[in-house]
C-alpha cells in the first residue's frame, strides 16, 4: 500500500473500488473531499493520465464517489457470487458519467501499437467520463471475474488474483493473519 492511501498497483477500476474503506473494523472513505480525490488520482499509478479539474468542484467529487461505489458494487457482487438487486442501477450511473463527453479510440504506434480511449469536451466532463469509461472496461473484461477479497477478515480490499494460490491482498495482511494465528497457537491456555 502507498503511504497513506490503500494503493496495491492493481487496475483502475479495482483501485478506484479500494478508496471505500468503510467495514466494522475501520471507516474510512479516501474520496471524502475534493482535496482527498486530488491526492488520490495524484497518486494512483493506474490513474496516470488521467487530467483532474482543478480546483475539483463538489459536483464532480459526488460524481466520482457515485462512480467508484458503483463500481465496488458491481465488483463485490461478482466477488460475493449474487446479484445486487441495485446492479442495473449501478450500470446505468456508469453509462450516464460515460456519456457525458464525447469519446473516440485512437492507435498509439510508438512502439508496440496499443489503444487509447480519448474524450473531447469539458475538463469536468472529460475527466468524469474518463474514470467511468475506465471502470466500464475493466468490469467488462476478462479480470473482472479474477476479483478477490482479501481472505484477511478485518481488510476490505479487492484484488486481481493472477494465480490460484493468492488469498490476501498484499504482504502486510498475509503476515497479520499469519502473525494472528501463532499467537493464538502459542498463547492458547494448556
Amino acid at each position: 500500500m502507498s503511504d497513506d492511501l490503500p494503493l496495491l498497483g492493481e487496475a483502475f477500476a479495482v483501485e478506484l473500488a479500494n478508496s471505500d474503506h468503510r467495514t466494522g473494523h475501520e471507516d474510512r472513505d479516501f474520496l471524502a473531499t475534493p482535496e482527498e480525490i486530488a491526492a488520490w488520482f495524484a497518486h494512483a499509478p493506474a490513474a496516470a493520465g488521467l487530467v483532474i479539474p482543478a480546483p475539483l468542484p463538489p459536483e464532480v467529487a459526488t460524481a466520482v464517489r457515485g462512480i467508484r461505489d458503483a463500481t465496488r458494487l458491481l465488483l463485490t457482487e461478482t466477488v460475493d457470487g449474487h446479484r445486487a438487486a441495485t446492479r442495473a442501477d449501478a450500470a446505468e450511473l456508469l453509462h450516464q458519467e460515460a456519456r457525458r463527453a464525447a469519446g473516440h479510440l485512437a492507435l498509439d504506434v510508438d512502439g508496440a501499437p496499443t489503444w487509447q480511449l480519448h474524450h473531447e469536451g469539458d475538463v469536468d466532463d472529460v475527466f468524469l467520463a474518463a474514470v467511468a469509461s475506465r471502470c466500464i472496461l475493466f468490469l467488462g473484461g476478462e479480470d473482472a471475474g479474477r476479483v478477490q477479497r482479501c481472505a484477511r477478515s478485518v481488510c476490505p480490499m479487492l484484488f486481481v488474483t493472477r494465480h490460484r494460490a493468492r488469498r490476501f491482498c498484499s504482504d502486510t495482511c498475509a503476515h497479520n493473519v499469519r502473525q494472528a494465528r501463532y499467537y493464538r497457537r502459542h498463547t492458547a491456555p494448556t
